[in-house]
Parts: C-alpha cells; sequence; structure tokens
C-alpha cells in the first residue's frame, strides 16, 4: 500500500513537473576565502557572517547601532541664497555653474555622513588543517548556518544562529566523540579598544565607534562571550581569549550592545547592563531551548510563503557556487526559487520588527575587519529595493523599522526644509510642518544634500521612501491605525513641495523641482543637476494624491487637500522623446542609447504605476524604449531593477534575460549575495521582491495573474502571494496554463478588485469577506 502511494505521487510529479519540496539551502563544499562567499545570520539587530574555517574560523559581528561619529546637524550658513543662484543658473541653462555653486555653498556641513561599522569578529581556533567531508549551509527555512568536516575520524558540526526571542548569537560545536573538541575563542575588532577582560568562561570588550571627520566618537559599546561546556575544562588566556579542552560539546554566546539611546542621543544607555540582562535571562538556557525558539520565531515569517519552480536534479545537487557558475549556460529553475527564499532569509536577519535600524546597503553585516565600508542608507532607489519583498512575501512586519526611521527623517527634515529651502509653514491648513530629506540618511538622521551636487542635490528622497510606506498600507487598506499614523508623514512632504516647486523656465503653467537632478545620470549639458526630471514630477504627484486619499480617509484637511489637487494638475506630464523614448528630463536628451544603470524615470512602470501598458501603451512603448536605450544591467542592483519594470510591461522574455543575469557571475558572488566592488544587499532583497512580479500583480485595481512568466518556467507552485487591496493567492501552473489561484481575503474590508489572466481581455470581479477564498482556473478567463 506504502508503494502505491509512492507510484502515485511520482505520477502526479512528473505530470506537473513541479518539486515537492523547494529550494532553501545555500551550500558550499569548502570554507569561505572572502566576506563575499560568507553565509549570514541576523535577528534584526545583531547580526554575523561565517567564513566557516576548519584551523581557523571567522564569524563577523555587527550590532544595528555600531555607527561613526555621533549626532549632528550639517547645516550651512547662507545655503538657500546659494541654492536661489543655482536656481536662476539651472533656468539660464547655465549647468555647470549651477553644480559649482552648489559644490561650493550649499552642500552639508559637513559634505559626507556617518557610516555603519563592523564590531569585529568572534575567531575560533583549532588545530583542524586537514579534514574530508566538509560542508557549509545556510538553511534559509530555519535561518542556521552549519560547517560539518571530518577530522581525525571524528566528525565536526559547528551551529550558528542569531536569535530574536532571547537577542544572542550563539554557536554550537559538537563532536561524534566524547571529549573531542577542544579550541580557543577570542574577539577581535578594528574599533578602539578601552578595556578587556577574560574568565574561564566569560570574555568582555569594550570599546569606542570611530570618529568621522570633524564628528568625534560618540558612542561605547560591549561585546560579552560566554562559554557553555558539556564537559571538559576551560581557561582564560590573557585578557581577550578563553582556552577549551576536551569537551564533547560547547555553546559560545555573545551578547554586544551598544550606548546608543537614538539619533539625537548617542550615549545615555549602559552596554554593559544591556548585556547583563541578555545574559541574566539564559543564563541556565540548554541549547535545545535556544535553538528551538529561535526556529519557532523565525519559521512564523519565513513559513507564511513558498516559491516552488521545479528544478533540474543534477543542477540542484551541486553546491552553490557551482550552479550560479552554470546558470547562464544552462538556466537553473530552483536557482530561482533558493534566490528568493535567500532574500526572504536576509530581509528577515536584517529588518525584524525589534530592529533599530532599516535594513541597510549591506545590512546589517560588516566583514568584520574594515572599520568601515561607506555604508550609509541611500534614498535615490536603494533602500527603497530593500523592502520590496516585505509585502509580497508576507514579511510585512519587516517595515517597522523603515516606518520608524521615516518619522525621525521628517523631524531632522524640517530644520533642512526651514534652512536650505526657506519653507515658511503658511501655504497650508494642516497644521503639519514640512520636511525634506534628500538622497542619502545616516543613523543620526542627517537630512541635507551631500557628497557632490550630481549626487545629492535631489530633493524628493523623502517622497519616494515614503512609497514603501503607502504600499504597507494599501496591503492592509482597512488599517485606519497605520493610516493616521503616517498621514503626518505624507502631508508633511506635501507641504514641503506646495512651497518650494517653481514655474519651469520652459513652460511657466508647469511647476517644478529646482534644483533637482534624476539619480545619478548626468545630462549632455555636463552636469547632472536641472529642473523637474521626469522621476520629480512622478513622485510628487504619487504623494500628492496619496496624501488626499489619507486625509478623506481620515475626514481631515479638506482645504489643504483641495490646494494640493490643484497644484498636481500644474505638474509636467510624461514626455516623449525623438526617439520614442519616455524623457527622463523636460528636454529632449535622452533620444539615443545611452547605458546606465539608474532607470529613474521607470519607477512610473515600478514599484509605481502610473504607466500601464493595458491602461496606456504609448507610454508604455515609450518606458521600454528607454529601457532599452538604458540597456542591460551590468552588476547587481541594476539587473534586479530591471526584472520587475520588464515584468510590468509584461515583456516575459526579457524580465528573463534580466533574471539569468542576477543569477550568474554579473549580478551575484558565487553564494547568491549581490555583487558589486562589495555586497550590496538590495540585489537580493529587490531581486526577490521583484522576481514575484513576474507570478502576479496587483496595482490599478487588478489582481494579475501570471502576467509574465517565461516557457522556461512551464510549471510551479507559490503559495502565500500577498495581493494589494487585503488578499493572499496561492498559484499553481502546469504546462504553461494556469491551473489554480486560490484568492483568500485576509482582512475585513478588503477592496473588490478586478482578477485577470496574464495580459487577457477578461475581467472577473473579486469580493470577498475575511475569510472567504475563491478558486479560479483558467476556464474563468476564457
Amino acid at each position: 500500500m506504502l508503494f502505491s502511494h509512492f507510484i502515485l505521487a511520482a505520477a502526479l510529479l512528473l505530470a506537473s513537473d513541479v518539486l515537492a519540496t523547494p529550494e532553501t539551502v545555500v551550500w558550499f563544499a569548502q570554507p569561505g576565502t572572502a566576506f563575499t562567499d560568507s553565509l549570514m545570520i541576523g535577528n534584526g539587530r545583531l547580526g554575523a557572517s561565517v567564513w566557516g574555517g576548519t584551523s581557523s574560523d571567522n564569524i563577523a559581528l555587527n550590532e544595528d547601532t555600531l555607527w561613526s561619529g555621533g549626532p549632528y546637524n550639517p547645516i550651512h550658513p547662507g545655503a538657500h541664497a546659494a541654492l536661489l543662484t543655482a536656481r536662476a543658473q539651472i533656468n539660464a541653462q547655465n549647468w555647470t555653474d549651477a553644480e559649482a555653486t552648489i559644490n561650493a555653498n550649499v552642500l552639508g556641513n559637513p559634505s559626507s555622513q556617518t557610516n555603519f561599522q563592523t564590531a569585529g569578529a568572534l575567531v575560533i581556533t583549532t588545530n583542524h588543517n586537514t579534514v574530508s567531508n566538509y560542508r557549509r549551509q545556510l538553511d534559509t527555512a530555519t535561518g542556521l548556518v552549519t560547517t560539518s568536516y571530518v577530522f581525525g575520524g571524528v566528525t565536526y558540526t559547528r551551529e550558528y544562529l542569531s536569535s530574536a526571542p532571547d537577542n544572542v548569537i550563539a554557536v554550537h560545536i559538537n563532536s561524534t566523540a566524547s571529549n573531542a573538541v577542544s579550541f580557543t575563542a577570542s574577539f577581535s575588532t578594528p574599533q578602539t579598544v578601552t578595556s578587556s577582560s577574560a574568565t574561564a568562561s566569560t570574555v568582555i570588550v569594550t570599546a569606542n565607534n570611530t570618529a568621522e571627520g570633524v564628528l568625534p566618537s560618540a558612542i561605547t559599546f560591549e561585546k560579552r562571550m560566554q562559554v557553555i561546556l558539556s564537559d571538559g575544562s576551560s581557561a582564560a588566556a590573557g585578557t581577550n581569549e578563553i582556552t577549551v579542552s576536551n569537551a564533547t560539546s560547547a555553546t559560545i554566546l555573545i551578547s554586544i550592545s551598544t550606548s546608543f539611546k537614538n539619533y539625537a542621543d548617542g550615549s545615555s544607555q549602559s552596554p554593559s547592563a544591556r548585556n547583563t540582562a541578555v545574559f541574566s535571562k539564559i543564563a541556565s538556557t540548554a541549547w535545545t531551548s535556544l535553538r528551538s525558539r529561535h526556529i519557532a520565531a523565525y519559521t512564523v515569517l519565513f513559513n507564511r510563503f513558498s516559491i516552488d519552480l521545479g528544478n533540474d536534479a543534477a543542477l540542484s545537487a551541486l553546491p552553490t557556487d557551482q550552479r550560479v557558475a552554470r546558470n547562464m549556460a544552462t538556466f537553473d529553475p530552483g536557482l530561482v526559487s533558493l534566490f528568493v527564499n535567500l532574500g526572504r532569509s536576509l530581509l528577515i536577519g536584517s529588518s525584524q520588527p525589534g530592529a533599530v535600524q532599516p535594513a541597510n546597503l549591506q545590512g546589517i553585516w560588516q566583514d568584520g575587519l574594515t572599520a568601515s565600508w561607506q555604508s550609509k542608507y541611500t534614498i535615490n532607489i536603494n533602500i527603497e529595493m530593500n523592502y520590496w519583498p516585505a509585502e509580497v512575501t508576507g514579511l510585512s512586519d519587516c517595515v517597522e523599522p523603515l516606518a520608524r526611521m521615516m518619522e525621525d527623517v521628517s523631524v531632522t527634515g524640517q530644520s533642512t526644509a526651514q534652512t536650505l529651502w526657506a519653507t515658511t509653514n503658511t501655504a497650508k491648513s494642516s497644521g503639519l510642518p514640512p520636511w525634506v530629506v534628500h538622497h542619502n540618511t545616516d543613523q543620526w538622521r542627517a537630512t541635507w544634500p551631500i557628497d557632490d551636487a550630481r549626487y545629492g542635490m535631489w530633493p524628493t528622497g523623502g517622497a519616494w521612501e515614503l512609497q514603501t510606506l503607502w504600499e504597507h498600507f494599501l496591503f492592509n487598506p482597512s488599517n485606519t491605525t497605520f493610516a493616521k499614523r503616517i498621514y503626518p508623514l505624507f502631508a508633511g512632504s506635501s507641504q514641503f513641495f506646495l512651497e518650494t516647486l517653481v514655474p519651469y523656465a520652459g513652460n511657466s503653467s508647469w511647476l517644478v523641482t529646482n534644483p533637482s537632478m534624476s539619480p545619478e545620470k548626468e545630462h549632455p549639458g555636463n552636469a547632472a543637476d536641472c529642473s523637474g526630471p521626469t522621476l520629480d514630477n512622478t513622485l510628487i504627484r504619487d504623494v500628492f494624491q496619496q496624501t488626499v486619499t489619507l486625509a478623506s480617509l481620515l475626514g481631515v484637511d479638506s482645504a489643504f487637500a483641495a490646494q494640493i489637487t490643484a497644484t498636481r494638475a500644474k505638474l509636467p506630464p510624461f514626455l516623449i522623446g525623438s526617439g520614442g523614448q519616455l524623457q527622463e528630463w523636460l528636454i529632449d536628451w535622452d533620444s539615443t542609447p545611452s547605458a546606465f544603470s539608474h532607470i529613474s524615470p521607470l519607477y512610473a512602470v515600478f514599484p509605481g504605476s502610473q504607466i500601464d501598458p493595458l491602461s496606456n501603451a504609448t507610454l508604455a512603448k515609450a518606458a521600454a524604449q528607454l529601457l532599452v536605450f538604458r540597456g542591460p544591467g551590468d552588476f547587481g542592483w541594476p539587473i534586479a531593477w530591471r526584472i520587475p519594470v520588464y515584468a510590468r510591461l509584461m515583456d516575459a522574455n526579457n524580465a528573463l534575460n534580466q533574471l539569468k543575469l542576477l543569477l550568474g557571475d554579473l549580478g551575484v558572488y558565487r553564494g547568491l549575495l549581490g555583487k558589486n566592488s562589495v555586497f550590496q544587499i538590495d540585489a537580493n532583497l529587490g531581486g526577490a521582491g521583484g522576481i514575484i512580479e513576474m507570478f502576479l500583480q496587483s496595482h490599478n485595481g487588478e489582481i494579475r495573474l501570471l502576467p509574465a512568466v517565461p516557457t522556461v518556467l512551464p510549471a510551479g507552485t507559490i503559495k502565500g502571494i500577498r495581493a494589494r487591496g487585503g488578499y493572499t493567492v496561492d498559484l499553481t501552473w502546469s504546462n504553461n496554463q494556469l491551473a489554480s489561484a486560490v484568492v483568500t481575503a485576509t482582512i475585513a474590508g478588503a477592496k473588490t478588485m478586478n482578477v485577470r489572466l496574464k495580459n487577457g481581455p477578461t475581467l472577473v470581479a473579486l469580493s470577498l469577506g475575511q475569510g472567504q477564498s475563491r478558486t479560479f482556473t483558467s476556464t474563468d478567463f476564457a
């Protein structure tokens, strides 16, 4: 009877070409040789990356509030007058003069921001130099990293986790022979150590963060290690090391805490008291309990979604680095599932609700060796990409740290709006102050333009980052509590633009930003600064409309909403250039191919939705032409950005081409980490969210099933995709045809939506009560 069940299951599997188990494990057959092939764990606040060496295991350690410098406000006296000069120079088309004015007299003081810093590393040293049967893996389904190997006939296993419920990083070392575990464990850090002490079971290191230019060090931090043995013995070695001898198993617990309290107060908390509180709660906790609590908390998030795109059994049996190397030549569908699962694991690791900071350019991971990787929050695309998978793959909880950051910059951004842009807080009736943030911010929530005029002079960063919060609302539009929370942010941003938009020199009936730029693209005037780039107009149009929608929902500020609506009508429309392309600027500067990483005007396609091929084919065609002009992505995040844009344009073949690039040596390192000159997490997170757009879209009042699935993915099952309006979708297709889409309303008051299959003409109205489901098949759209 059991055998007949196996035959039936095998027959069903062959019929659908769908794996019964999704791919969740990234693994190597050798230790890491660089940070970019390490395996990463995190609980939102504490992060670690594992290289998995046998004779020396380097485990990079990080805490998300350890940044350089301290609280500051980079006001540049006299900058407003210089901004007016630059505006006049732009109106006169003296582009290089305008940039020179901004560089000399507008940029912040200091003109750079602070950086996320590593806490150092845990180093585990043994005499295991020649080993066999080596395997190092990250199971994205549990958030556990495991290293195993055989030395001297004994199998050694190390498990690594970063626990959210217990707020520690833990390493468990086990052996198959009694009393075979011997090692030394020590801390290292590139930061300035102020004290270090060790006992037979504990190491405590205190240190200071690094100064940043003229900004002095303002943070202290403490790393604390506790070693727990099954048997054997341990002893202190100097002030920074514990030696373990002849144990059968050992657990190393690590807590890292800083003095950081908030962006205005960097040094009022006791790191030692924080670490003491952490260890007092788990002093007698067994490893098995730590492990099970971690897995239970992690899987609450991870198990909301699953993806299974089928696989090639021979490719799936290979280590991940070999699969990446082969993917361009032989497309590996299972690698797509694995990449999405890794992206979700990285988002859970870097931005759980308990995190202080949101997911960063490098997440909460640094290599443990260098003091800084110039890692701040770039908000002209990168941090936005980090949250693309949050809603659609069931990780909406992870948006909370970003929401708190936006609340912070809406406060610090008021000073920048008043001082640099001379807002007066008068042309409104909402009573909410205007605020602005430019193309970067940091832990101290600086909002002034920085770096260089052709990167920093962009006043629309806050408007773009608000879109993550707007998306959070769209997926649960009955959440009036959240609407009330975010309304002041939207109203303050709208107020900023009401006061600072100015007539366009080429058409005085249009209102535009000036000075601004299209990130980070130079135009033919040998400069980047300009007025009214397409991205600005599109973002402001969205923020204005979103503010009006929230005001109406909450029954407030009707006069303010009317003023916004009138001003919105004066924003420039989309323009199509002589090359048939969607213009990046109001001047037709880009009518011929010009390859570039950023595709800023195509925000209107994705993650925005103002350009939709099913409602405006002309603009969609122009958007596609600009995408051709900008070329394929040439490294991680630009490739990842192009995938959902092609998917929204319903171009499955080009979405696939970009997907192949992303999952090959051009887009990722061999362990699937996003590739640039350093690891950039936005390729992983943005890529994971963007890939889902190939399979399901939910915008402009529609849920679109299988809108851009290439024929090389003929079958699959994705469960738990969230759709705007308050729905989840379990999607199955076979032989390139929809088998079933089970749509469930997850909230009371789910919005009425229309359901469409691919780009077909048939729309089916969907209106469900909370908990109700409806199953669609291809026959519903015949």
